[in-house]
């Protein structure tokens, strides 16, 4: 009788321990791996879609850079289009609204060096950092006290 209570017992904790493992890698493990798999394949994809480079030509819906950095067309000078989805980016601020078409002429001049994020010839985000002009008019706004009305 007591060792039918103790292999009852010892098949028991197996069988929990067991169940605990297969429910732990199903319910947790499992979608560890397959969320890495995601970020691994979503982190290529992006680093494939990023510009980085000289803007040679500026014109109001399309922008050429000459690639130093980013995936595939290194030391090419290639055209990207925007359209009324792309986003406009001066240092950390954006430019354009949502659903506006952006004039890149007003913000972008040849020289300039820009970051992009692209797909199909078109430039979903165009970005640059703040020129020294820009920052100082920046942080004098920064400094500026706005005082409440009464």
């Amino acid at each position: 009788m007591r060792k039918t209570v103790a292999l009852c017992l010892i098949c028991f904790f197996v069988g929990a321990g067991l169940g605990y493992l297969g429910g732990w890698f199903h319910y947790v493990k499992s979608p560890q791996i397959a969320a890495q798999k995601e970020a691994e394949q979503r982190d290529a994809e992006m680093k494939e879609m990023v510009r980085r480079g000289e803007l040679t030509d500026v014109k109001p819906d399309r922008v050429t850079i000459k690639v130093d950095k980013g995936g595939g067309e290194i030391g090419k000078t290639v055209t990207y289009h925007v359209n009324e989805h792309s986003s406009v980016q001066i240092g950390m601020n954006f430019i354009n609204n949502p659903g506006q078409k952006p004039d890149l002429t007003e913000y972008f001049a040849p020289g300039d060096y820009a970051n992009l994020l692209v797909k199909d010839d078109q430039a979903l985000v165009v970005h640059r950092e703040l020129k020294s002009k820009e920052q100082a008019e920046s942080e004098v706004a920064d400094d500026e006290v706005v005082e409440p009305e009464q």
